[in-house]
């Protein structure tokens, strides 16, 4: 007895129309007909009206914009997610408001048991901009471990408890305050992340949901020693084969490594493929907690100009064995001692060692050359006869080094709006 060929499973068509779709292929488009998970028409309500039958699923978008789907190129998730249920300090504005905030929070039923973790505090907004200490914030939550990060998440308030439990004493950063900086806020943070597995999927399933329903796609998780661990990359990266329908995870690792067998064994140990050996491998801090690293002081804080977190010629062997293992290399920097050398010599012997070994690694125009917040004047001449280019990316922007001479090799591979840009702004010959 034959077996009879099995059923082909029957295609979803949806049809979406009275909208506002987002596409180069017909700018005028307000109707977009999606077969399965492909984008199979566009065009206009008239030709919609012509092709719809009963197979599809109609949607009324009532005017609304239809737009392909947001990647985020740099998320915690856990960072997000307890950024988004903990305790809200945006608003507070005074040291006394932030201190009954803690006690109100651990009062209550959402805040019982465990760390009190918050987030969004900015003293910049405070009449008063003196912070809490360490025992304020111990005797406002009744005891409890406190970490409250800074809105810009590079600084942190830590109570007694936690400053103890961390080993803060004597650290750089610690201070003799309720704030943390630097290395000690790197502690203070690892410590207060000591979470049970269950807890860290929570804050992560809280950041997709929160993702998702503002229209992403993607996230780019940036995952790093100083920010989370193994455990909590191994478990943002599962969410991409689990059953739920959550934005797909793209996963980095930011670790410095020495050699071509050091690069491996950190891959290999992380139990999970990354994308890269990029992550959050950062070169300084942020300006609101008077990390990032400047050339001069801050205005408000003498001798306060802070130190990248590690010199150049570290960074030059994680970028070129990382490229060896077809991983990407990156950094990230706020200050303008990152848009000076050495930091420019070992970007510019970076994109110059890329162009000698096309085969290794991803194409040029995909290594992260380092994104900077602080820039100098347009065209300024640096001191090895190179001059930058700017590409804005995000809130930041992502600086590239030309030959003042001539277009490079490492010009070509980049985006042709780049490529005019530079030339409208004279940075390239015609």
């Amino acid at each position: 007895m034959t077996e009879s060929p099995a059923t082909p499973a029957q295609r979803k068509l949806t049809m979406y129309r009275n909208g506002s779709v987002y596409t180069a292929a017909d700018p005028f488009a307000t109707a977009m007909l999606v077969d399965g998970d492909t984008v199979a028409w566009v065009g206009s309500e008239q030709a919609a009206t012509s092709i719809t039958d009963s197979a599809m699923e109609v949607i009324d978008l009532h005017g609304a914009l239809l737009a392909p789907g947001f990647v985020d190129s740099h998320v915690h998730l856990t960072e997000t997610g307890i950024a988004l249920d903990s305790l809200q300090l945006g608003e507070v504005r005074s040291a006394r408001e932030l201190l009954a905030a803690v006690a109100g929070f651990s009062a209550s039923a959402s805040g019982a048991g465990g760390a009190v973790l918050g987030h969004g505090w900015d003293e910049t907004q405070w009449a008063d901009p003196a912070l809490p200490s360490r025992e304020e914030l111990e005797r406002a939550a009744g005891g409890r471990t406190v970490y409250l990060s800074r809105i810009d998440v590079h600084s942190a308030l830590v109570s007694s408890t936690l400053a103890a439990a961390a080993g803060l004493d004597g650290m750089d950063g610690s201070g003799s305050g309720g704030q943390v900086k630097r290395a000690a806020h790197t502690a203070a943070r690892l410590e207060a992340r000591r979470l049970p597995a269950a807890a860290l999927r929570g804050y992560q399933q809280r950041a997709l949901a929160e993702a998702a329903a503002n229209g992403y796609v993607a996230l780019a998780e940036m995952a790093a020693p100083h920010i989370g661990s193994i455990e909590d990359l191994q478990l943002a990266a599962g969410w991409n084969s689990g059953p739920d329908a959550v934005p797909e995870i793209l996963p980095y690792w930011g670790q410095l490594a020495d050699s071509a067998e050091h690069a491996r064994s950190i891959l290999d140990g992380l139990g999970v493929p990354v994308l890269g050996l990029a992550g959050d491998l950062n070169i300084d801090g942020s300006i609101g907690s008077r990390t990032a690293a400047l050339r001069a002081d801050y205005s408000d804080a003498a001798g306060s100009a802070a130190a990248c977190t590690s010199p150049p010629p570290r960074r030059r062997p994680t970028s070129r064995r990382a490229r060896c293992w077809g991983s990407r290399p990156g950094s990230t920097s706020s200050g303008t001692q990152a848009s000076t050398p050495p930091w420019w010599h070992w970007i510019w012997r970076q994109r110059k060692s890329a162009n000698k070994s096309p085969g290794r690694g991803p194409p040029p125009r995909a290594r992260r050359a380092g994104r900077c917040g602080i820039h100098q004047p347009a065209g300024q001449i640096l001191r090895d006869g190179q001059r930058t280019a700017r590409l804005r990316c995000g809130l930041g922007r992502r600086r590239r080094p030309l030959r003042a001479a001539a277009r490079t090799p490492a010009a070509r591979h980049e985006p042709l709006c780049l490529l005019l840009r530079r030339r409208r702004a004279g940075l390239l010959r015609q």
